[in-house]
Protein backbone atom coordinates (compact mmCIF):
# COMPACT_ATOMS: atom_id res chain seq x y z
CA UNK A 1 0.00 0.00 0.00
CA UNK A 2 2.52 2.34 1.38
CA UNK A 3 4.50 1.45 -2.42
CA UNK A 4 1.19 2.85 -4.31
CA UNK A 5 1.07 5.85 -2.09
CA UNK A 6 4.46 6.99 -2.90
CA UNK A 7 4.37 6.22 -6.71
CA UNK A 8 1.30 7.81 -7.05
CA UNK A 9 2.42 10.60 -4.99
CA UNK A 10 5.42 10.73 -7.67
CA UNK A 11 3.48 10.99 -10.38
CA UNK A 12 1.32 13.44 -8.97
CA UNK A 13 5.02 15.98 -8.38
CA UNK A 14 5.86 14.82 -11.96
CA UNK A 15 2.79 16.27 -13.52
CA UNK A 16 3.08 19.53 -11.67
CA UNK A 17 6.41 19.89 -12.54
CA UNK A 18 5.35 19.61 -16.43
CA UNK A 19 2.64 21.86 -15.94
CA UNK A 20 4.80 24.51 -14.88
CA UNK A 21 7.17 24.16 -17.20
CA UNK A 22 4.55 24.38 -19.46
CA UNK A 23 3.37 27.92 -17.97
CA UNK A 24 6.74 29.24 -18.12
CA UNK A 25 7.12 28.09 -21.73
CA UNK A 26 4.29 29.77 -22.60
CA UNK A 27 5.26 32.91 -20.48
CA UNK A 28 8.47 32.85 -22.19
CA UNK A 29 7.08 32.99 -25.53
CA UNK A 30 4.33 35.51 -24.77
CA UNK A 31 6.95 37.67 -23.37
CA UNK A 32 9.43 37.53 -26.48
CA UNK A 33 6.80 37.21 -28.74
CA UNK A 34 8.64 34.38 -30.22
CA UNK A 35 5.73 31.53 -29.97
CA UNK A 36 4.89 31.91 -33.80
CA UNK A 37 6.36 30.50 -36.64
CA UNK A 38 4.95 30.31 -40.47
CA UNK A 39 4.67 26.90 -41.49
CA UNK A 40 6.71 28.24 -44.70
CA UNK A 41 9.20 29.62 -42.44
CA UNK A 42 12.22 28.00 -40.43
CA UNK A 43 12.73 30.45 -37.40
CA UNK A 44 16.01 30.21 -35.28
CA UNK A 45 15.85 31.42 -32.03
CA UNK A 46 18.99 32.65 -29.53
CA UNK A 47 20.43 35.72 -29.00
CA UNK A 48 19.25 36.74 -32.31
CA UNK A 49 15.90 34.71 -33.89
CA UNK A 50 16.61 34.28 -37.70
CA UNK A 51 13.71 33.47 -40.01
CA UNK A 52 13.92 32.03 -43.10
CA UNK A 53 10.84 31.58 -45.18
CA UNK A 54 10.58 29.59 -49.09
CA UNK A 55 8.01 29.31 -51.47
CA UNK A 56 6.20 32.22 -50.62
CA UNK A 57 4.61 34.76 -52.54
CA UNK A 58 3.97 37.67 -49.80
CA UNK A 59 5.73 38.32 -46.43
CA UNK A 60 4.09 35.46 -44.14
CA UNK A 61 1.68 37.01 -41.50
CA UNK A 62 2.88 34.17 -38.67
CA UNK A 63 6.38 35.48 -37.55
CA UNK A 64 8.11 35.93 -34.54
CA UNK A 65 7.88 39.37 -32.99
CA UNK A 66 11.24 38.86 -31.70
CA UNK A 67 12.46 38.44 -35.25
CA UNK A 68 16.28 40.24 -36.18
CA UNK A 69 17.09 38.34 -39.36
CA UNK A 70 14.50 38.03 -42.24
CA UNK A 71 15.44 35.80 -45.00
CA UNK A 72 13.25 36.10 -48.14
CA UNK A 73 15.47 34.59 -50.71
CA UNK A 74 14.58 32.79 -53.37
CA UNK A 75 10.39 33.74 -53.43
CA UNK A 76 8.21 35.41 -55.54
CA UNK A 77 7.05 38.57 -54.07
CA UNK A 78 6.30 40.17 -56.42
CA UNK A 79 4.73 43.67 -54.83
CA UNK A 80 5.68 45.19 -51.42
CA UNK A 81 2.49 46.67 -50.31
CA UNK A 82 1.53 49.04 -47.59
CA UNK A 83 -0.12 46.19 -45.47
CA UNK A 84 2.98 43.51 -46.28
CA UNK A 85 4.45 43.95 -42.93
CA UNK A 86 1.25 45.40 -41.05
CA UNK A 87 -0.78 42.17 -41.39
CA UNK A 88 0.92 40.13 -38.56
CA UNK A 89 2.43 41.06 -35.29
CA UNK A 90 5.04 43.89 -35.42
CA UNK A 91 8.61 43.58 -36.41
CA UNK A 92 9.56 46.18 -34.12
CA UNK A 93 13.08 44.15 -33.61
CA UNK A 94 13.91 43.42 -37.17
CA UNK A 95 17.69 45.10 -38.62
CA UNK A 96 17.97 42.80 -40.90
CA UNK A 97 15.61 41.66 -44.32
CA UNK A 98 16.72 40.27 -47.33
CA UNK A 99 14.48 39.98 -50.35
CA UNK A 100 17.03 39.17 -53.10
CA UNK A 101 15.57 37.11 -56.43
CA UNK A 102 12.13 37.39 -55.89
CA UNK A 103 11.08 38.91 -59.46
CA UNK A 104 9.93 42.12 -56.88
CA UNK A 105 8.13 44.64 -58.72
CA UNK A 106 7.35 47.82 -56.79
CA UNK A 107 7.76 49.14 -53.08
CA UNK A 108 5.33 51.35 -51.96
CA UNK A 109 5.98 54.30 -50.25
CA UNK A 110 4.80 52.99 -46.46
CA UNK A 111 5.85 49.18 -47.13
CA UNK A 112 8.71 49.44 -44.41
CA UNK A 113 7.60 52.02 -42.58
CA UNK A 114 6.91 49.81 -39.08
CA UNK A 115 10.53 48.67 -39.36
CA UNK A 116 12.30 51.42 -37.59
CA UNK A 117 15.42 49.40 -36.68
CA UNK A 118 16.26 48.03 -39.82
CA UNK A 119 19.55 48.50 -40.48
CA UNK A 120 20.37 46.16 -43.36
CA UNK A 121 18.44 45.74 -46.55
CA UNK A 122 19.01 43.50 -49.73
CA UNK A 123 16.73 43.64 -52.73
CA UNK A 124 19.44 42.88 -54.90
CA UNK A 125 18.67 40.54 -58.65
CA UNK A 126 14.92 41.81 -58.97
CA UNK A 127 13.04 44.09 -61.19
CA UNK A 128 13.15 47.56 -59.37
CA UNK A 129 13.55 50.30 -61.58
CA UNK A 130 12.89 52.86 -59.38
CA UNK A 131 11.97 53.89 -55.58
CA UNK A 132 9.43 55.72 -53.67
CA UNK A 133 10.54 58.98 -52.42
CA UNK A 134 9.58 58.60 -49.05
CA UNK A 135 10.05 54.83 -48.66
CA UNK A 136 12.81 54.75 -45.84
CA UNK A 137 11.06 57.83 -43.90
CA UNK A 138 10.81 55.94 -41.17
CA UNK A 139 14.05 53.53 -41.59
CA UNK A 140 16.55 56.27 -40.56
CA UNK A 141 18.95 53.47 -39.19
CA UNK A 142 19.29 51.58 -42.66
CA UNK A 143 23.54 51.56 -42.86
CA UNK A 144 23.85 49.09 -45.65
CA UNK A 145 21.36 49.09 -49.04
CA UNK A 146 22.29 46.55 -52.09
CA UNK A 147 20.16 46.96 -55.21
CA UNK A 148 22.27 45.77 -57.36
CA UNK A 149 21.30 43.67 -60.84
CA UNK A 150 17.90 45.54 -61.32
CA UNK A 151 16.86 47.67 -63.90
CA UNK A 152 17.46 51.42 -62.25
CA UNK A 153 18.47 53.82 -65.11
CA UNK A 154 19.16 56.61 -62.77
CA UNK A 155 20.48 56.22 -59.20
CA UNK A 156 17.54 56.24 -56.79
CA UNK A 157 18.94 59.58 -54.94
CA UNK A 158 15.46 61.04 -54.22
CA UNK A 159 14.70 58.22 -51.92
CA UNK A 160 17.69 58.56 -49.63
CA UNK A 161 17.03 61.87 -48.06
CA UNK A 162 16.48 60.30 -45.04
CA UNK A 163 19.16 57.61 -44.73
CA UNK A 164 21.56 59.58 -42.57
CA UNK A 165 23.01 56.78 -41.39
CA UNK A 166 23.94 54.86 -45.06
CA UNK A 167 27.57 53.49 -44.87
CA UNK A 168 27.00 51.66 -48.08
CA UNK A 169 25.12 51.82 -51.48
CA UNK A 170 25.51 48.67 -54.18
CA UNK A 171 23.98 49.85 -57.35
CA UNK A 172 26.01 47.54 -59.60
CA UNK A 173 25.00 45.88 -62.71
CA UNK A 174 22.21 48.03 -63.40
CA UNK A 175 21.29 50.25 -66.19
CA UNK A 176 22.69 53.35 -65.42
CA UNK A 177 22.98 56.05 -67.98
CA UNK A 178 24.62 59.18 -66.40
CA UNK A 179 27.29 59.07 -63.23
CA UNK A 180 25.19 62.19 -62.12
CA UNK A 181 25.11 62.00 -58.29
CA UNK A 182 21.75 64.37 -57.60
CA UNK A 183 20.90 66.11 -54.28
CA UNK A 184 19.65 62.98 -52.72
CA UNK A 185 23.03 62.36 -52.14
CA UNK A 186 23.47 65.50 -49.62
CA UNK A 187 22.54 63.88 -46.99
CA UNK A 188 24.26 60.82 -47.23
CA UNK A 189 26.76 61.81 -44.84
CA UNK A 190 27.91 58.82 -43.38
CA UNK A 191 28.52 56.70 -46.93
CA UNK A 192 31.57 55.53 -47.65
CA UNK A 193 31.49 52.49 -50.15
CA UNK A 194 29.77 53.05 -53.33
CA UNK A 195 29.23 50.73 -56.18
CA UNK A 196 28.67 51.79 -59.66
CA UNK A 197 30.74 48.77 -61.40
CA UNK A 198 29.18 46.39 -64.04
CA UNK A 199 26.87 49.27 -65.58
CA UNK A 200 25.56 48.37 -69.34
CA UNK A 201 26.54 51.91 -70.79
CA UNK A 202 29.63 52.29 -68.65
CA UNK A 203 32.26 50.30 -66.54
CA UNK A 204 32.63 52.76 -63.33
CA UNK A 205 33.26 56.15 -62.48
CA UNK A 206 34.99 58.05 -59.18
CA UNK A 207 32.28 59.02 -56.29
CA UNK A 208 32.29 62.47 -55.77
CA UNK A 209 30.24 64.23 -52.65
CA UNK A 210 28.08 66.75 -54.25
CA UNK A 211 28.69 69.83 -52.43
CA UNK A 212 26.30 71.28 -50.05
Amino acid sequence: MRDVQRQSRDDAVIMVEMILLLLLDNLINLAAGSGVCSQSCRCTAGSTTFVSCYGVGRVPVQLPTSTVVLDLDHNHISLLTNASFGRGLPLRRLEELSLQDNGLLHIESGALASLAELRVLRLGRNHLSSLPVGVFAANRKLSVLDVHANYFAALPDAALRHLHSLAVLNVSFNHLISPRLGPGFRYTTQLSHLDLSGQYTFESFLYIRPTV
